[in-house]
C-alpha cells in the first residue's frame, strides 16, 4: 500500500480548508460551486495533491479570494499594481 504524504509546496491546502470552514461550506459546497470534483478539493486541502491551477482558482474563487502570481522581484514596473 503506498502512503499519501503532504507535499512541501501546497501550504495553500491548509489556507483553502480554513477560508471553507470559517464560511460554513461543506467540501461538497465548495466542489458543486467550483466545478471541481470533490475528491479533487479534499486532496488539495490535505496536502495529498497540488490540484490543476485552473482548478485552485476556481476554488479560491469560490472562497472570495484570488491566486495572484507575481515574480520574485515584485520591483518590476511591469507588475505593479494600478
Amino acid at each position: 500500500m503506498k502512503l499519501k504524504t503532504k507535499t512541501k509546496n501546497n501550504w495553500y491546502g491548509d489556507v483553502m480548508r480554513e477560508l471553507r470552514i470559517e464560511r460554513g461550506l461543506t467540501l461538497m459546497d465548495v466542489a458543486q460551486a467550483a466545478k471541481v470534483d470533490i475528491e479533487t478539493i479534499r486532496r488539495i486541502e490535505l496536502g495529498i495533491s497540488m490540484g490543476q491551477f485552473s482548478y485552485v482558482e476556481r476554488i479560491f474563487k469560490v472562497l472570495d479570494h484570488e491566486v495572484e502570481i507575481v515574480p520574485i522581484n515584485a520591483e518590476s514596473e511591469n507588475f505593479k499594481r494600478p
